[in-house]
């Protein structure tokens, strides 16, 4: 996108809101492009259209490459977490500290989406080396199956958040 765009995050920042994006990045631009079209807090994929930028190994599932707060998320917090499961806590967390406050949370999915790998709900998981194992069709169902789960979690998570407001 070109910088100079706006985008409905702008609007909504400009009205006073806080607005996060969490999930698939793809615009490019990583940091200045996520804050210049309006997002003041974030935890992306594939930030940059650059593989070799400062993250060489660029796992959409399993060990993810998030991007978050100027930089890709340490080895030590990403090896064995789904990126499905970084992004909705990343997401809900966010959400529950702007509960009484104005915001906006855009997530773009990541799932379903080549290369299909197992989520956490497959006994494949664990052993599953994204680095060296094939994509695979039969995952697909299995990759639906968890969106819906997580979109559950987070939708159950919020109206919790939102019962607990005081008036």
């Amino acid at each position: 996108m070109n910088l100079a765009q706006k985008t409905i995050a702008d609007m909504l920042k400009d009205a006073g809101y806080k607005i996060c994006v969490t999930g698939k990045w793809q615009f490019d631009g990583g940091d200045l492009s996520i804050h210049t079209f309006g997002f003041d807090d974030y935890a992306v994929w594939y930030p940059f259209n650059d593989y070799n930028n400062d993250n060489p190994v660029w796992s959409r599932y399993k060990n993810p490459a998030v991007r978050s707060e100027g930089s890709f998320r340490p080895t030590s917090l990403k090896n064995g977490k789904y990126s499905k499961d970084v992004f909705m806590d990343h997401l809900s967390g966010f959400m529950e500290n702007k509960v009484n406050n104005n915001f906006f949370a855009y997530c773009s999915m990541v799932l379903p989406h080549e290369p299909f790998n197992p989520t956490p709900d497959d006994p494949k998981f664990a052993t599953f080396n994204p680095e060296t194992d094939s994509s695979d069709i039969k995952y697909f169902p299995s990759m639906i199956a968890y969106m819906d789960k997580k979109v559950g979690q987070l939708i159950a998570r919020l109206k919790s958040s939102v019962s607990q407001i005081k008036p």
